[in-house]
């Protein structure tokens, strides 16, 4: 079994929901992405699917928001604010992943929060470890699954997300 396959197995035992992502690329290797973002994989399509990279799923059906941390910039934004232990990856490119716990109401991927401070939520993905980027880097965990469990999304983090959550339609 591939290191790939082996992660998405231990990844969906976990709750979460893996795909398969092609070889030094973010792109998904599924020909149809939209049934695994409204519902979790089988683990019959978890086994017989080819594993080159791991992605997983984000949003309500994994119950994982993640914070997407980039450049000099994000890391400060983080810098600033600080988080609670968490799952965390360190991207091919150098940057962060921090996993989370998703909140109850609902979160859009590909809300920017700050500068360099993107999250991926509701209709997206995070690729994973072991996955191997384009540049020939691994995605690397710095805080494992195993070593910490999904964190509240922090205060900080939740408030700059009700600012970006549509607001309701004034009454009469």
């Amino acid at each position: 079994m591939s290191s790939a396959k082996a992660a998405a197995t231990d990844y969906h035992r976990g709750g979460w929901c893996p795909i398969p992502i092609k070889k030094g690329s973010k792109q998904t290797a599924l020909g149809q992405l939209a049934p695994y973002l409204e519902r979790p994989a089988t683990k019959e399509e978890v086994s017989s699917w080819a594993w080159s990279g791991v992605g997983i799923v984000t949003g309500r059906i994994s119950g994982v928001l993640a914070l997407d941390v980039d450049g000099p910039e994000g890391e400060a934004e983080l810098q600033k604010h600080g988080h609670p232990v968490t799952p965390m990856v360190r991207t091919a490119r150098g940057g962060l992943h921090l996993y989370f716990k998703h909140p109850e109401q609902h979160v859009r991927t590909g809300i920017r929060v700050a500068p360099g401070l993107d999250v991926k939520a509701a209709g997206g993905y995070v690729v994973a470890p072991p996955s191997v980027g384009a540049n020939g880097k691994p995605y690397e965990w710095i805080v494992s699954p195993e070593e910490a469990d999904l964190a509240d999304p922090p205060e900080w983090l939740m408030g700059l997300l009700e600012r970006e959550r549509p607001k309701e339609p004034a009454g009469p």
